[in-house]
């Protein structure tokens, strides 16, 4: 076995569900007002949060704040489970309909290094394991039969056990 994947598999789970103590945890820790729980328990046991990158916040007393993009996002996800994370980064050519989604393990923008840090550090101050792609496609064993660690740890919805909800490019 990887020794990731050992390593993984060996952090206890939590003895309560934190899900909803991260919400408060990330607002504190990125001091952002623009910060927007996107979390589905009825699908998934994990907490999903978009921290608004290059603006603060899309809307301001329901009007939209820029109408031009790109609009850029960091994604955080933090298993319901264990104290397993990670993040992607969002870029939105704009926000309307026929809208452009390119999702990305490494920021768009030099000037956006710093939320990678960031991110990194969070995880480190909450004890957290930063996982990247490689990492969630790994498979292990759940429930008598192969699955990712994505599935495993934070969306078993999915219909197909060995893959992740997401794929990384021009999406």
């Amino acid at each position: 076995m990887d020794k990731k994947v050992s390593l993984i598999e060996s952090i206890d789970y939590y003895d309560e569900k934190l899900v909803f103590f991260w919400e408060e945890e990330v607002e504190k820790f990125f001091m952002s007002t623009s910060i927007e729980d996107i979390s589905d328990f009825d699908v998934t046991n994990a907490f999903t949060c978009l921290v608004a990158i290059d603006n603060e916040g899309l809307f301001y007393e329901g009007k939209r704040k820029r109408e031009k993009g790109p609009f850029h996002f960091l994604e955080i996800t933090i298993s319901g489970d264990k104290p397993l994370a990670f993040c992607l980064f969002l870029k939105y050519t704009s926000l309307e309909g026929d809208a452009d989604l390119f999702v990305s393990e490494e920021p768009f923008l030099k000037d956006h290094i710093w939320f990678k840090d960031k991110f990194n550090f969070f995880c480190k101050k909450h004890d957290l394991l930063a996982l990247d792609y490689l990492d969630l496609t790994k498979i292990v064993d759940y429930e008598e039969e192969a699955a990712s660690i994505y599935y495993k740890y934070f969306d078993s919805s999915l219909d197909d056990r060995l893959s992740v909800s997401f794929k990384l490019g021009k999406v």
